[in-house]
Protein backbone atom coordinates (compact mmCIF):
# COMPACT_ATOMS: atom_id res chain seq x y z
CA UNK A 1 0.00 0.00 0.00
CA UNK A 2 0.99 3.63 -0.20
CA UNK A 3 -0.23 6.52 1.89
CA UNK A 4 0.48 10.24 2.25
CA UNK A 5 1.23 11.25 5.84
CA UNK A 6 1.86 14.44 7.81
CA UNK A 7 0.95 16.78 4.99
CA UNK A 8 -0.39 20.31 4.83
CA UNK A 9 0.01 22.47 1.74
CA UNK A 10 3.36 24.25 1.73
CA UNK A 11 4.92 21.99 4.36
CA UNK A 12 7.04 18.85 4.14
CA UNK A 13 5.24 15.57 3.46
CA UNK A 14 5.83 11.86 3.97
CA UNK A 15 4.68 9.06 1.66
CA UNK A 16 4.67 5.41 2.71
CA UNK A 17 5.56 2.81 0.07
CA UNK A 18 4.79 -0.37 2.00
CA UNK A 19 4.03 -3.72 0.36
CA UNK A 20 4.29 -5.24 -3.09
CA UNK A 21 5.03 -3.01 -6.06
CA UNK A 22 2.30 -3.31 -8.67
CA UNK A 23 -0.04 -5.56 -6.68
CA UNK A 24 -3.68 -5.16 -7.66
CA UNK A 25 -5.39 -4.65 -4.29
CA UNK A 26 -3.04 -3.63 -1.48
CA UNK A 27 0.11 -2.87 -3.46
CA UNK A 28 1.50 0.26 -5.07
CA UNK A 29 -0.07 1.21 -8.40
CA UNK A 30 1.99 3.64 -10.49
CA UNK A 31 -0.93 5.58 -11.96
CA UNK A 32 -2.78 6.23 -8.69
CA UNK A 33 0.51 6.84 -6.90
CA UNK A 34 1.60 9.58 -9.29
CA UNK A 35 -1.79 11.27 -9.59
CA UNK A 36 -1.76 12.01 -5.86
CA UNK A 37 1.97 12.43 -5.20
CA UNK A 38 2.38 14.88 -8.10
CA UNK A 39 -0.35 17.04 -6.55
CA UNK A 40 1.52 17.45 -3.26
CA UNK A 41 2.47 21.10 -2.75
CA UNK A 42 5.52 20.57 -0.54
CA UNK A 43 9.13 21.79 -0.64
CA UNK A 44 10.34 18.38 0.60
CA UNK A 45 8.89 14.88 0.34
CA UNK A 46 10.16 11.81 2.18
CA UNK A 47 9.30 8.40 0.73
CA UNK A 48 9.43 5.66 3.36
CA UNK A 49 9.97 2.22 1.83
CA UNK A 50 9.26 -1.26 3.15
CA UNK A 51 8.87 -3.68 0.23
CA UNK A 52 10.24 -6.95 -1.11
CA UNK A 53 9.71 -5.70 -4.66
CA UNK A 54 7.21 -6.71 -7.31
CA UNK A 55 6.55 -5.74 -10.92
CA UNK A 56 9.70 -4.34 -12.51
CA UNK A 57 7.96 -1.96 -14.95
CA UNK A 58 5.72 -0.50 -12.25
CA UNK A 59 8.79 0.00 -10.06
CA UNK A 60 10.72 1.65 -12.91
CA UNK A 61 7.79 3.99 -13.52
CA UNK A 62 7.64 4.99 -9.84
CA UNK A 63 11.42 5.54 -9.86
CA UNK A 64 11.07 7.92 -12.82
CA UNK A 65 8.06 9.65 -11.26
CA UNK A 66 9.97 10.44 -8.07
CA UNK A 67 12.98 11.64 -10.07
CA UNK A 68 10.80 14.13 -11.94
CA UNK A 69 9.24 15.74 -8.89
CA UNK A 70 10.25 19.39 -8.38
CA UNK A 71 10.38 18.97 -4.58
CA UNK A 72 13.51 17.92 -2.73
CA UNK A 73 13.07 14.17 -2.24
CA UNK A 74 14.41 11.73 0.33
CA UNK A 75 13.92 7.99 0.10
CA UNK A 76 14.41 6.12 3.36
CA UNK A 77 14.25 2.38 3.96
CA UNK A 78 12.25 1.66 7.11
CA UNK A 79 12.48 -2.13 6.87
CA UNK A 80 13.37 -3.77 3.55
CA UNK A 81 13.97 -2.48 0.03
CA UNK A 82 14.47 -5.56 -2.13
CA UNK A 83 14.48 -6.20 -5.86
CA UNK A 84 12.71 -3.39 -7.76
CA UNK A 85 11.97 -1.62 -4.44
CA UNK A 86 15.72 -1.11 -4.10
CA UNK A 87 15.66 0.72 -7.44
CA UNK A 88 12.88 3.00 -6.15
CA UNK A 89 15.12 3.72 -3.16
CA UNK A 90 17.73 5.10 -5.58
CA UNK A 91 15.30 7.76 -6.87
CA UNK A 92 15.61 10.27 -4.04
CA UNK A 93 17.92 13.24 -3.98
CA UNK A 94 19.03 11.72 -0.69
CA UNK A 95 18.71 8.11 0.49
CA UNK A 96 18.83 6.94 4.11
CA UNK A 97 18.22 3.66 5.92
CA UNK A 98 17.11 2.71 9.40
CA UNK A 99 19.98 1.13 11.39
CA UNK A 100 18.54 -2.39 11.06
CA UNK A 101 17.00 -2.05 7.59
CA UNK A 102 18.23 -4.02 4.58
CA UNK A 103 18.70 -3.48 0.85
CA UNK A 104 18.76 -6.30 -1.73
CA UNK A 105 19.74 -6.25 -5.40
CA UNK A 106 19.46 -9.09 -7.92
CA UNK A 107 18.80 -9.82 -11.57
CA UNK A 108 15.33 -9.45 -13.03
CA UNK A 109 13.54 -12.79 -13.34
CA UNK A 110 10.41 -14.39 -14.67
CA UNK A 111 8.95 -17.88 -14.94
CA UNK A 112 8.44 -19.88 -18.12
CA UNK A 113 6.48 -23.14 -18.29
CA UNK A 114 6.89 -25.39 -21.32
CA UNK A 115 5.20 -28.76 -21.74
CA UNK A 116 4.92 -30.80 -24.91
CA UNK A 117 6.85 -32.68 -27.55
CA UNK A 118 10.05 -31.75 -29.38
CA UNK A 119 8.16 -29.47 -31.76
CA UNK A 120 6.79 -27.43 -28.86
CA UNK A 121 10.25 -27.08 -27.36
CA UNK A 122 11.71 -25.99 -30.71
CA UNK A 123 9.00 -23.35 -31.05
CA UNK A 124 9.56 -22.23 -27.46
CA UNK A 125 13.31 -21.81 -27.95
CA UNK A 126 12.92 -18.58 -29.93
CA UNK A 127 10.55 -17.17 -27.33
CA UNK A 128 12.96 -18.05 -24.55
CA UNK A 129 15.78 -16.34 -26.46
CA UNK A 130 13.65 -13.19 -26.77
CA UNK A 131 12.80 -13.31 -23.07
CA UNK A 132 16.48 -13.72 -22.21
CA UNK A 133 17.29 -10.61 -24.22
CA UNK A 134 14.50 -8.67 -22.52
CA UNK A 135 15.71 -9.68 -19.06
CA UNK A 136 19.28 -8.67 -19.93
CA UNK A 137 18.05 -5.27 -21.12
CA UNK A 138 16.08 -4.80 -17.89
CA UNK A 139 19.18 -5.70 -15.88
CA UNK A 140 21.18 -3.06 -17.75
CA UNK A 141 18.60 -0.40 -16.89
CA UNK A 142 18.61 -1.47 -13.25
CA UNK A 143 22.40 -1.35 -13.13
CA UNK A 144 22.29 2.20 -14.48
CA UNK A 145 19.95 3.25 -11.66
CA UNK A 146 22.41 1.86 -9.10
CA UNK A 147 25.41 3.33 -10.95
CA UNK A 148 23.81 6.79 -10.85
CA UNK A 149 23.88 6.56 -7.06
CA UNK A 150 26.84 4.45 -6.02
CA UNK A 151 30.50 4.64 -6.97
CA UNK A 152 30.71 0.87 -7.46
CA UNK A 153 31.80 -0.29 -10.91
CA UNK A 154 29.38 -1.81 -13.38
CA UNK A 155 31.27 -5.10 -13.09
CA UNK A 156 30.86 -5.10 -9.30
CA UNK A 157 27.17 -4.27 -9.57
CA UNK A 158 26.67 -7.15 -12.02
CA UNK A 159 28.46 -9.52 -9.67
CA UNK A 160 26.30 -8.43 -6.72
CA UNK A 161 23.13 -8.83 -8.80
CA UNK A 162 24.17 -12.27 -10.06
CA UNK A 163 24.68 -13.39 -6.46
CA UNK A 164 21.47 -11.79 -5.07
CA UNK A 165 23.22 -9.62 -2.49
CA UNK A 166 21.67 -8.30 0.74
CA UNK A 167 23.22 -5.19 2.32
CA UNK A 168 22.89 -3.96 5.88
CA UNK A 169 22.47 -0.22 6.39
CA UNK A 170 26.16 0.14 7.20
CA UNK A 171 27.17 -1.76 4.06
CA UNK A 172 24.76 0.26 1.91
CA UNK A 173 26.37 3.48 3.16
CA UNK A 174 29.87 2.08 2.69
CA UNK A 175 29.21 1.14 -0.94
CA UNK A 176 27.32 4.34 -1.73
CA UNK A 177 23.77 3.07 -2.15
CA UNK A 178 22.69 5.10 0.90
CA UNK A 179 23.87 8.51 2.05
CA UNK A 180 23.34 8.00 5.77
CA UNK A 181 21.80 5.87 8.49
CA UNK A 182 18.71 7.62 9.81
CA UNK A 183 18.31 8.21 13.52
CA UNK A 184 14.58 8.94 13.60
CA UNK A 185 13.30 5.77 11.94
CA UNK A 186 10.30 3.90 13.39
CA UNK A 187 10.65 0.47 14.96
CA UNK A 188 11.73 -1.65 12.04
CA UNK A 189 10.67 -4.92 13.66
CA UNK A 190 7.10 -3.65 13.48
CA UNK A 191 7.62 -2.47 9.90
CA UNK A 192 8.49 -5.99 8.75
CA UNK A 193 4.91 -7.04 9.44
CA UNK A 194 3.70 -4.74 6.64
CA UNK A 195 5.25 -6.88 3.92
CA UNK A 196 6.01 -10.55 3.58
CA UNK A 197 8.92 -12.56 2.24
CA UNK A 198 7.77 -13.94 -1.14
CA UNK A 199 7.94 -17.71 -0.71
CA UNK A 200 10.57 -19.27 -2.96
CA UNK A 201 11.35 -16.06 -4.85
CA UNK A 202 14.68 -15.21 -3.23
CA UNK A 203 17.53 -17.60 -2.50
CA UNK A 204 19.53 -15.62 0.07
CA UNK A 205 16.85 -14.05 2.28
CA UNK A 206 18.50 -13.27 5.66
CA UNK A 207 17.33 -15.62 8.38
CA UNK A 208 16.22 -12.85 10.72
CA UNK A 209 13.71 -11.58 8.13
CA UNK A 210 12.20 -15.03 7.71
CA UNK A 211 12.09 -15.49 11.49
CA UNK A 212 10.51 -12.06 11.98
CA UNK A 213 7.78 -13.01 9.53
CA UNK A 214 7.23 -16.36 11.26
CA UNK A 215 6.96 -14.59 14.62
CA UNK A 216 4.33 -12.28 13.14
CA UNK A 217 2.37 -15.10 11.52
CA UNK A 218 2.32 -17.37 14.61
CA UNK A 219 0.06 -15.18 16.78
CA UNK A 220 -2.09 -14.47 13.74
CA UNK A 221 -2.46 -18.21 13.15
CA UNK A 222 -3.29 -18.76 16.83
CA UNK A 223 -5.85 -15.99 16.70
CA UNK A 224 -7.39 -17.47 13.54
CA UNK A 225 -7.53 -20.91 15.19
CA UNK A 226 -9.26 -19.41 18.22
CA UNK A 227 -11.80 -17.66 16.01
CA UNK A 228 -12.45 -20.90 14.12
CA UNK A 229 -12.97 -22.75 17.42
CA UNK A 230 -15.40 -20.07 18.59
CA UNK A 231 -17.28 -20.24 15.29
CA UNK A 232 -17.48 -24.02 15.46
CA UNK A 233 -18.71 -23.82 19.04
CA UNK A 234 -21.41 -21.36 17.99
CA UNK A 235 -22.40 -23.67 15.12
CA UNK A 236 -22.63 -26.64 17.50
CA UNK A 237 -24.70 -24.55 19.91
CA UNK A 238 -26.98 -23.43 17.11
CA UNK A 239 -27.41 -27.03 16.04
CA UNK A 240 -28.44 -28.06 19.55
CA UNK A 241 -30.89 -25.16 19.72
CA UNK A 242 -32.44 -26.23 16.43
CA UNK A 243 -32.76 -29.78 17.73
CA UNK A 244 -34.48 -28.58 20.91
CA UNK A 245 -36.81 -26.30 18.96
CA UNK A 246 -37.62 -29.11 16.57
CA UNK A 247 -38.84 -31.26 19.44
Amino acid sequence: MWKILNYRAGTSAEVLIYGEIGADEFGVDASDFYSEVAAIDAPEITFRINSYGGDVFTGTTIYNQIRRLPALTTTTVDGVAASIASVIAMAGDRMTMAPNAMLMIHNAWTSVAVAGDANVFEESADEIDRMTGTLRAIDENIIQAYANKTSASVEQLKAWMDAETWFTAEEAVRFGFADAISEDAPAVAASYSWCYVPSGRYKNTPRHLVEAQAATEEPLASSSAALRSQSQARLRLASRVVDVDAN
